[in-house]
């Protein structure tokens, strides 16, 4: 059986992601599906991005803060 090919969330992506959950109101698998990532990929990449607010129950997410996560994990494959 091939192995599952999996795709790495680029800053494109995290500001993507902003905009459709925090502007847009989207839906996590709505966002998931579009950008073809798993939808815990989703939901991981959405608590990196926390900023401490809720917002209508929904946690704020932030792309810059993501973006900064990431780099402090080590990893710069978010080019």
């Amino acid at each position: 059986m091939p192995r599952k090919k999996y795709k790495t969330i680029t800053e494109s992506d995290r500001h993507t992601i902003e905009r459709a959950y925090m502007v847009e109101r989207k839906e996590p698998k709505e966002i998931a599906t579009a950008l073809g990532v798993a939808l815990s990929t989703l939901y991981l990449e959405i608590s990196r991005g926390y900023t401490g607010d809720e917002s209508d129950g929904r946690p704020s997410y932030s792309a810059d803060v993501a973006q900064a996560a990431t780099r402090r994990r080590g990893r710069s494959f978010a080019r």
